[in-house]
């Protein structure tokens, strides 16, 4: 985290830094940065579809599902959607109490079977719907 807060240092709208900062500060639990810096990257690219992921994912881990749903829905459908949006989507989707449509976005990117780096945590989401 110290190394992109450096980086902002001196360049203050730097995207790719306000987002790696953003997962940093999550990874760390540090929910606050996270939402800042994720908000900050947001809003200077609210197309990146790896940007808007990371904006949702930090929502969704600070319980605002509603607004992470809206964000994410969006991200998954533009060009460079990655597998592991729909891990998010469906964390969103069961933040706010939609257990059905959850388990329908995980059979969907499980039955594809392509790898992605959330792969094993949706696995283990989809087990819980059961």
């Amino acid at each position: 985290l110290a190394l992109y807060e450096r980086v902002l240092a001196r360049d203050g709208n730097n995207v790719l830094a306000l987002n790696n900062a953003a997962f940093a500060a999550g990874q760390l639990g540090e929910p606050k940065a996270a939402l800042t810096f994720a908000e900050r990257a947001f809003a200077r690219a609210p197309r990146s579809a790896p940007i808007a992921d990371t904006y949702g994912w930090v929502l969704t881990r600070n319980g605002q599902h509603a607004k992470a749903l809206e964000v994410l829905d969006k991200a998954r459908r533009e060009p460079g959607a990655l597998p592991d949006m729909e891990h998010h989507y469906a964390m969103a989707l069961m933040g706010l109490g939609h257990r059905r449509d959850a388990m329908v976005v995980l059979d969907t990117v499980l039955e594809a079977n392509v790898p992605f780096a959330s792969r094993a945590e949706a696995i283990a989401l989809r087990a819980t719907l059961e």
